[in-house]
């Protein structure tokens, strides 16, 4: 992949390399197109002789040469659009594939960085706006370009003194052209830009509607959709207002050029210069050169506005993928670990020093709670065993195997993570419990959400485990939507499960239960849980107590209350007791 990313210094090839256009489909399309071009060529000269023989007579087979060739060239034309179109879904094809690829692999400070739906902007818009340069408009940049050049020989075939004045007049255009192409590539920039921060904003607005209508703010929200409307409005005004100058411009320089070739070529018949047939002929190809000659300064404002796309999907395949994911000396294989080991962990957030020498260790067999006020580095320690982050000093081992030797992937596969907010997808109830898994069992299935305490109402929903459960999960309660991410992370096998705050959405009853699913379950796995809620404290087998990003406490409820006055205030002053939620 090119390196470079600023968009003022990419170049053409920069695009080709990026897009990889089928090589067959393109140029199939551009024999194509050229084959049209000798062809439409060739018909004026036909005409020419046709109109030159009107005196004597008629020959009928100039006629349907004439037709024949015409017909000819649709045909090759037609064809030629419909391979582009082809070779122009192929690219997007390939560019959103590249993209897909790398935003997967994108470690997680990329997305604290940067809005989801600019990423989707990415993978709509300026994909295809891409695509259209690198295919069509190539082609017809060739073919222009093939036409202009042919168009003028001929020309001057057919009278060297108008073709001179044609050539000196025509270019005067570019004085018009240019700028106002210069300009609609700054607009279509900007509208781009525009129609990214309506997608991010609608995206938003709409994921989060029960708030919106919870706190009265469909008013303020419909004043702040107008106001990206009117922007888009007032760049589509601008656009229009170019398309109102320049169109009637290039049609009245058009005319003028018309009328001129048509005076000037009446008087060089009169005068016997030249015959009818060739002014005729001339004029035709005086089009032949106008069109092309239009489609090339097109192609350029096109070209520019497609660099600024490019630029925009370079910045995401530059980015740097999860450190450690290509090692070739890195552990290749899923092993079964019995020990999570951190040794001496610091991390920061930027300048902030969250973690400061951080060591523990958990193994199979143990629940470990993890506690602290909020702020203290509880769902950091997570974020690094995951491998979302990487520690600025210290290790972290499977067993003795250090997390830089296993790629992120493979690491991840030995950790099953239940979130705080019950992330499920939209689909069905199993295709969330599986999720990630490419063959589970009925009888697998069925036995996580047991565990999870989930199976009762999945059964009683309208289509059971194929039941549809809405964009989100909106369709479930929280409290069933945390029992199915808890059947997911059960149903993982994984050797030790992270829990965020997974009791939160549950009651009492549910509670217990799971409760109870985890001592089974924690013969085989080694449970780390963040828990608010004394009653899921007292059930772990030891409780880890992080006070200003350090381990102050590590033993259980009995012993840190007696010992740890840090452990001790936040169970006396911070609400935590058996009936907090």
């Amino acid at each position: 992949m090119n390196d470079n990313s600023n968009g003022s210094s990419l170049s053409f090839v920069d695009i080709i390399k990026t897009t990889k256009p089928s090589k067959i489909l393109f140029f199939s399309a551009s024999v194509l197109s050229l084959l049209g071009c000798v062809i439409s060529l060739t018909v004026p000269l036909l005409i020419e002789r046709l109109i030159d023989q009107l005196k004597s007579n008629i020959d009928i087979k100039l006629i349907v040469w004439i037709i024949a060739f015409s017909l000819l060239e649709s045909v090759a034309s037609s064809i030629s659009q419909f391979l582009l179109s082809v070779s122009a879904e192929k690219v997007i094809f390939n560019l959103r594939e590249a993209l897909w690829n790398k935003t997967l692999q994108l470690p997680m400070k990329y997305y604290q960085k940067n809005k989801s739906e600019e990423l989707v902007s990415r993978l709509t818009n300026d994909t295809t706006t891409v695509a259209s340069i690198v295919t069509d408009e190539m082609v017809d940049l060739i073919s222009s370009f093939f036409t202009l050049c042919v168009s003028i020989v001929i020309l001057l075939f057919l009278d060297i003194p108008m073709t001179l004045a044609l050539i000196i007049v025509v270019p005067l255009s570019l004085f018009i052209i240019i700028p106002f192409g210069k300009r609609f590539g700054e607009i279509a920039y900007k509208s781009q830009d525009r129609i990214s921060e309506l997608t991010m904003f609608s995206s938003q607005i709409l994921r989060n509607i029960k708030i919106v209508k919870s706190f009265g703010a469909e008013t303020k929200e419909l004043q702040s959709g107008k106001d990206k409307f009117y922007s888009l409005y007032k760049l589509g005004v601008k656009s229009s207002i170019l398309n109102a100058v320049i169109g009637p411009f290039l049609g009245t320089f058009g005319f003028l050029l018309l009328i001129s070739v048509v005076g000037l070529g009446a008087l060089r018949v009169s005068n016997g210069d030249i015959s009818i047939g060739k002014l005729v002929a001339f004029i035709i190809y005086l089009f032949q050169v106008i069109a092309p000659f239009i489609n090339i300064n097109m192609f350029f404002t096109s070209y520019q506005e497609a660099k600024g796309s490019l630029k925009r999907i370079f910045e995401i395949l530059n980015e740097d993928v999860e450190p450690d994911r290509f090692l070739t000396n890195s552990v290749k294989n899923k092993n079964s670990f019995n020990t999570l080991i951190l040794s001496h962990i610091t991390f920061s957030y930027h300048e902030e020093q969250v973690l400061k020498d951080i060591s523990f260790h958990v193994n199979k067999g143990e629940i470990v709670a993890l506690i602290g006020e909020s702020g203290a580095g509880k769902s950091t320690i997570f974020n690094l065993i995951e491998r979302f982050y990487e520690p600025q000093s210290g290790e972290m081992y499977l067993d003795h195997v250090s997390f830089r030797e296993v790629e992120p992937g493979l690491w991840r596969q030995s950790f099953s993570y239940v979130p705080q907010d019950s992330q499920l997808f939209d689909g069905t109830v199993k295709d969330n419990i599986t999720y990630g898994l490419s063959s589970v069992t009925e009888e697998e299935i069925v036995h996580a959400a047991k565990l999870a305490n989930a199976h009762d109402f999945i059964l009683a929903l309208p289509d059971g485990y194929g039941s549809e459960i809405g964009e989100y999960g909106n369709r479930l309660s929280s409290g069933q939507k945390q029992r199915i991410a808890i059947a997911r992370a059960f149903l993982r096998k994984p050797d030790f499960i992270l829990m965020d705050e997974s009791t939160a959405n549950l009651d009492s009853e549910s509670e217990y239960l799971l409760q109870d699913s985890l001592k089974h379950l924690s013969e085989h796995v080694g449970v780390i849980l963040i828990a608010h809620r004394l009653s899921t404290i007292m059930n772990t087998d030891r409780i880890l107590v992080l006070e200003n990003g350090k381990i102050t406490g590590d033993g259980k409820h009995e012993t840190l209350y007696q010992t740890n006055a840090y452990y001790r205030n936040l169970i006396q002053h911070q609400g935590l007791n058996k009936n907090q939620s």
